[in-house]
């Protein structure tokens, strides 16, 4: 089993500070904007930096978590 911080406010900045390759673990709620507007965002503010994100296997829904990598 691999340790994942889990991420519960601020999720702009826990975005901005993952290292490369670094996974992290979001509420389910907060997949829709986090996923769908916060990452989009960031791509295009961070683009001279070239950071990327993307969703590492499903939506739990049993715990009610979903997993963030950080790939560039």
């Amino acid at each position: 089993i691999i340790m994942v911080k889990k991420i519960t406010k601020n999720w702009t900045n826990a975005l901005l500070n993952m290292k490369v390759s670094e996974v992290v673990e979001f509420p389910l709620e907060k997949a829709e904007s986090i996923v769908g507007s916060i990452i989009p965002r960031l791509r295009k503010r961070m683009w001279r930096e070239k950071y990327d994100w993307e969703r590492v296997g499903e939506y739990d829904r049993n715990k009610g978590i979903f997993h963030i990598k950080r790939i560039a």
